[in-house]
């Protein structure tokens, strides 16, 4: 074991072994603070100042992190400006994890197995470089920010980041090094992360309609079934099978430590997933299976979702780059959205 037998190479092919590993997931943390928290947000905090519906978006947002993470950020909407802007860099943190995994998934022919492998271990570090800083970031803000720093990671926030932030931290690198060909690895590594992705931007659009409109109440519809059906499909069906198949996998190669290390985080991860799925189901239920019309009375069933705030409630009208900022994995809707 030594970091200087590591070759560009070895990194290149994210090689089977614990130095090359522990290596790429550090390379891959520091890539994707300075990208989450240096390069990206003046670009994305530009276009959500320019959208025309910002503030039914934001406002929505914030029911989102209230409810599913207890995240109150209690009217400071400079605070919730600077947590959104940062959660749009983490789900292109998501799609570029997955994206790397499709060459195996797929099975592309042009691509050589060893080759395909090596960026599906890639995607998985993605996600663990990207946990990795985001921990180190909420922990610095908790110990050293002070009431600030506490208020922007509650005791009750950090709790649903471990759930969500165990599965990566203690399978990632194993299977990478024990499991690297395996098919349906890539393909759990490729639902967890693009899949998700895809969940979010379709609530993400849902944010900005006013369904008290019987157009956007039929896009919203749209959004939402699609969402659903996303998430039904990646964290629970198709879900349920890959990890059954591995954990045979892991007895019929009568790998014990694998095995011990993968159930922990299998547990709490399930638990994570079902927090999103009756998220997912309560919104799907809300506008599609029991819908109401424009013509009822949609004021408190529509709330967050009609009309548009025409006052700007203190966002700031620039935007820079953070040095410490936090962000996290899902989103979902404000109560009965």
């Amino acid at each position: 074991f030594g970091f200087a037998s590591v070759t560009i190479q070895d990194l290149l092919l994210a090689a089977p072994r614990l130095e090359v590993q522990l290596a790429l997931a550090g390379i891959q943390a520091v890539i994707w603070y300075v990208l989450i928290y240096r390069i990206l947000p003046p670009y994305i905090s530009s276009f959500i100042r320019s959208m025309r519906t910002r503030e039914r978006f934001l406002d929505n947002c914030a029911r989102a992190y209230k409810k599913m993470l207890m995240l109150d950020f209690q009217g400071d909407r400079e605070l919730l400006f600077e947590f959104a802007v940062i959660f749009q860099g983490i789900m292109l943190q998501h799609l570029v994890g997955g994206l790397l995994c499709l060459p195996a998934v797929l099975g592309c022919s042009w691509v050589p197995r060893s080759v395909a492998s090596a960026l599906a271990c890639h995607g998985a570090l993605c996600e663990v470089g990207w946990e990795i800083q985001d921990t180190l970031v909420r922990l610095k803000e908790r110990v050293c920010d002070g009431e600030s720093g506490r208020k922007k990671n509650p005791a009750s926030f950090m709790a649903a980041l471990l759930l969500h932030h165990a599965f990566s931290q203690c399978l990632v690198l194993p299977l990478n090094m024990y499991y690297r060909d395996n098919s349906y690895y890539h393909e759990a590594v490729l639902l967890l992360q693009a899949a998700s992705m895809a969940a979010m931007v379709c609530q993400s659009y849902g944010f900005t309609l006013d369904v008290s409109k019987p157009a956007e109440m039929r896009q919203m519809q749209v959004a939402v079934s699609a969402a659903f059906l996303v998430v039904v499909w990646s964290r629970l069906l198709r879900y349920a099978y890959i990890w059954y198949v591995l954990i045979v996998n892991f007895l019929a190669d009568e790998n014990v430590f694998v095995l011990r290390l993968a159930m922990p985080p299998l547990i709490m991860g399930s638990l994570f997933n079902i927090l999103v799925l009756a998220d997912f189901f309560k919104k799907f239920a809300k506008f599609v299976l029991f819908p109401r019309s424009a013509g009822e009375d949609t004021q408190d069933w529509c709330e967050g979702y009609s009309g548009q705030k025409s006052v700007d409630q203190g966002i700031p009208a620039a935007h820079a780059a953070p040095p410490m900022a936090q962000a996290f994995e899902a989103v979902s809707g404000k109560k009965e959205i």
